[in-house]
């Protein structure tokens, strides 16, 4: 088996390279890692140029159509310089999903804009890795009830979401009947930035609204402001009464 890369995948690692290189030092990490968001706008614009954000995204919406290798080639340059900005959040836990499993309306609605550098994404993962991890089959915790009108009322709270105080969209699997999906509550949301121990911080979204969605067996994301307050407990975690899957953090509190 031959492991070499082609020449493809080789200008991506040269391509990238050289970016992170020249954009990302030690003194540029430490100046945007006292910002608010946390995250090098410059350096993501300069990736978009250079259609690096778009590498595993669909040529039908902007991207290059690469795949998996080529993406790795990506998050391992960002990791040699440890780069302020979320790929990984915003093209393997966004992105890949949407692009496999979504509707072509909504890629049509994101991925252009992942392509672009316009659109950051994540996905709430912990609860359910967290499960894998003491053996379980990996439910989430957030759960969905089916309305007399077959729409969905969503109810828990997701923690340790990365980027989810600057994400565009955040993707929430909900356990419903078995079937385990991303679902599109329209409630409101908040969204806070909690101490880690790596300095780098985490989130966690919640949403004290009960809204109803529409159930389908594909993620359809939409967005919503986080306006509503939620309350940390003992633990340092931000918990609410009730979760929405997907909102937009442009205007959330941190």
């Amino acid at each position: 088996m031959d492991f070499t890369f082609n020449d493809e995948q080789t200008a991506v690692q040269e391509a990238v390279e050289g970016i992170l290189t020249g954009l990302v030092t030690p003194d540029r990490v430490q100046e945007i890692e006292a910002t608010e968001d946390r995250v090098d706008r410059q350096l993501w614009s300069e990736l978009a140029k250079a259609d690096l954000l778009g590498l595993a995204v669909p040529a039908a919406h902007g991207g290059g159509g690469y795949g998996m290798v080529e993406l790795c080639l990506l998050l391992e340059a960002q990791g040699k310089v440890v780069a302020p900005v979320p790929l990984w959040a915003t093209l393997v836990l966004g992105a890949l999903p949407i692009a496999e499993f979504g509707s072509d309306a909504l890629s049509a609605s994101l991925l252009p804009g992942v392509a672009a550098g316009d659109v950051f994404l994540t996905a709430a993962l912990a609860d359910v890795a967290n499960d894998i991890a003491v053996g379980g089959e990996g439910r989430p915790t957030v759960t969905g009830t089916r309305g007399a009108d077959g729409g969905l009322v969503l109810s828990g709270s997701a923690f340790a979401v990365p980027y989810a105080h600057v994400a565009t969209r955040v993707l929430v699997p909900v356990a419903t009947d078995g079937l385990d999906i991303p679902s599109t509550p329209a409630g409101s949301v908040s969204s806070r930035r909690l101490p880690s121990p790596t300095g780098l911080g985490r989130s966690a979204v919640g949403s004290t609204g009960k809204r109803r969605v529409a159930s389908r067996n594909r993620p359809a994301i939409s967005g919503h402001r986080f306006s509503s307050p939620a309350r940390s407990d003992p633990r340092g975690s931000i918990t609410s009464d009730k979760i929405s899957s997907v909102a937009r953090a442009s205007d959330s509190s941190i």
